[in-house]
C-alpha cells in the first residue's frame, strides 16, 4: 500500500510539473482615449454617418460609389477572404464532434511464409496467394478537457472578425477614393471653364493693344507684356487636361472599367458643385475603437493572438480521445461468416511528457507574439486618435483659408463691377476694365482652390474617422 500511494503521489507530482507551463506576459491595457478632440469647431458628438458622401447631394456620385461596391476587384478579393475566413470558423466548429472515414479496399497479395517461419511448425513453405476485401468505419472524438478545441474556435472566430473588418476598410478606401476623384474631376471641369474666360479676355486684350500699338496708341512693351501673360495662361491647359482625364481614369479603375476605354465612356459626366458640408458628425475619441476598421481588426489579431496561446498550453496536458471501428476483413466469398467482422472502442490517451520543453518554448513564443499583437494594437488606435485629430484640425485650417479666399473674390467682384460702371460712363478705358476683370478671374480660381483643399480635408477627416462600410 505504502508503495501504491509513493507511486500515485510521484506521478501526480510528475503531472503538475509537466502542467505547470510558463508565465506568459499581458498585452497591455489601451491607455484611456481622450474625452474630447483638441479641435471641436463645427463639430457634434454624434456617431460618424456611414455613407458620408451621400452629404454631398450628388445622385450620380451615389451611383459610382454603388457601381465601385459592386465591381471593385480590390473589395471582390476582400470579400473572398471573408468567406474563406467563414469556412475556417465552420471548419473548427466540425472539429467538436466526432469526426470519421469509410474505407473499403480489395487486394491480391501473398504473405511470405518464410517470413512467418511455418517450416519450424510444419507449416507450407510457400503460402497461397489470395484475394482480400476490407471495409469498415472508424470514428473518433476528442473530449476538450484542457479547451484545445474551444480555443482553435476562438483563434477562428477571430480570424473571420479581423477579415470583416478588414473588408470594410477596402470598402471604406474605395468609397473614399471615390469620392476624392470625383471632387478632382470637378475641380479640374471648373478650373478649365475658368481659364477659358481668362483665355478670351486676354486674347481680346492683347488684340486691341497690338491695334493700338500699330497707330501709336500702345507701347510695344505693353504688347509683349500682354502676350507673355496669354501665354503662360495657356501653358496651364495641358496640365488641367490631363488632371480630368486622370480624374476619368481613376473612376473608371475604381468601378471595374479598364482604363483606356473608360476615359471615353466617363467623358460625358458632369460633376455638379460640391460645397463642404457645415457640420461634421465627429463622434467621441472613444468610438475610433468601435468604427474604424484597421483599429477594429488590430483588436481581433490581439484576441487571435490570445487564442493561440491557449492552444499551445493545452499541449501541456494529456488529450483524450474517444475511438471505436466496426469493418468486415474476408476473402469474397466469406464476407458474411461471423469470423469476418471485426470492432473495436475505447478511450485512447496521448501525452507529449517528454516533449514538454518544446511546447514550453511554443508557449513563450506565442505569448511573446500575443504581447507584440498588444502593443501593434495600442500603435493603431493612438495613430487613428492622431490622424483624426489632426485631420480635424486641418479641416478647420482649410475651411478658414476657403473663407478667407472667398472674401477676396467678393472684393474683387464688387471692384469689377465697378470698373464695368466706370466704364460705361466713358471714365475707365477697356484695357482697366479688362485688367479688373482678369483679377476678378484669378481670384475666382484661388477661390476655387480653396474650397477644393477644404472639400479634400473634409473628405480626409471621414476616411481617419473609418466611416464608409456598410454595417
Amino acid at each position: 500500500m505504502t508503495g501504491l500511494r509513493f507511486g500515485l503521489a510521484t506521478g501526480l507530482s510528475l503531472t503538475l510539473a509537466a502542467c505547470a507551463g510558463p508565465q506568459t506576459a499581458q498585452p497591455e491595457p489601451l491607455p484611456a482615449p481622450p474625452a474630447a478632440w483638441s479641435t471641436t469647431a463645427d463639430t457634434s458628438d454624434e456617431q460618424p454617418k456611414l455613407d458620408w458622401w451621400t452629404e454631398l447631394g450628388d445622385p450620380e456620385l451615389d451611383r459610382l460609389v454603388a457601381r465601385a461596391r459592386l465591381n471593385n476587384a480590390d473589395l471582390r478579393a476582400a470579400t473572398a477572404n471573408l468567406k474563406a475566413a467563414g469556412e475556417l470558423v465552420r471548419e473548427a466548429r466540425a472539429a467538436r464532434f466526432p469526426t470519421g472515414t469509410i474505407d473499403a479496399s480489395a487486394s491480391r497479395a501473398r504473405t511470405a511464409g518464410a517470413a512467418l517461419q511455418l517450416d519450424t511448425v510444419g507449416g507450407p513453405a510457400v503460402l497461397p496467394s489470395q484475394t482480400l476485401i476490407e471495409t469498415g468505419a472508424t470514428l473518433s472524438w476528442e473530449i476538450d478537457l484542457a479547451g484545445r478545441l474551444a480555443a482553435i474556435g476562438d483563434a477562428a472566430n477571430a480570424i473571420s472578425r479581423q477579415e470583416s473588418w478588414l473588408r470594410r476598410g477596402v470598402e471604406a478606401s474605395v468609397a473614399a477614393s471615390v469620392v476624392r476623384a470625383w471632387a478632382d474631376l470637378a475641380e479640374s471641369e471648373r478650373r478649365l471653364t475658368l481659364l477659358t474666360e481668362r483665355d478670351h479676355l486676354l486674347a481680346d486684350v492683347a488684340l486691341r493693344v497690338d491695334r493700338a500699338q500699330r497707330i501709336g496708341g500702345a507701347r510695344r512693351d505693353e504688347l509683349v507684356d500682354t502676350q507673355r501673360a496669354l501665354g503662360a495662361l495657356q501653358a496651364e491647359r495641358p496640365a488641367l487636361e490631363t488632371a480630368r482625364r486622370n480624374a476619368l481614369r481613376r473612376l473608371a479603375t475604381l468601378t471595374g472599367t479598364p482604363a483606356p476605354s473608360g476615359v471615353l465612356d466617363f467623358a460625358g459626366l458632369k460633376p455638379r458643385d460640391l460645397p463642404v458640408p457645415q457640420f461634421v458628425r465627429a463622434g467621441r475619441p472613444e468610438r475610433i475603437l468601435r468604427f474604424r476598421p484597421d483599429v477594429a481588426a488590430a483588436e481581433q489579431d490581439l484576441i487571435q493572438a490570445m487564442a493561440r496561446v491557449r492552444i499551445a498550453r493545452a499541449d501541456l496536458y494529456p488529450r483524450i480521445n474517444l475511438f471505436g471501428s466496426l469493418g468486415i476483413s474476408a476473402v469474397p466469398d466469406r464476407l458474411t461468416d461471423a469470423g469476418a467482422l471485426r470492432f473495436g472502442i475505447g478511450p485512447m490517451l496521448s501525452w507529449g511528457l517528454f516533449d514538454m520543453d518544446r511546447i514550453r518554448a511554443r508557449i513563450r513564443s506565442e505569448g511573446a507574439m500575443a504581447e507584440a499583437a498588444g502593443a501593434h494594437w495600442e500603435s493603431i488606435f493612438m495613430t487613428a486618435l492622431e490622424e483624426t485629430d489632426a485631420a480635424l484640425d486641418g479641416l478647420k485650417a482649410a475651411r478658414e483659408t476657403a473663407g478667407i479666399a472667398g472674401e477676396d473674390l467678393t472684393r474683387a467682384t464688387q471692384l469689377a463691377d465697378m470698373a464695368q460702371v466706370r466704364h460705361r460712363a466713358g471714365q475707365d478705358s477697356f484695357l482697366m476694365l479688362a485688367a479688373s476683370r482678369d483679377r476678378q478671374l484669378i481670384a475666382a480660381t484661388g477661390a476655387l482652390h480653396a474650397e477644393h483643399a477644404a472639400l479634400s480635408a473634409w473628405i480626409d477627416l471621414q476616411t481617419a474617422l473609418g466611416a464608409g462600410w456598410r454595417d
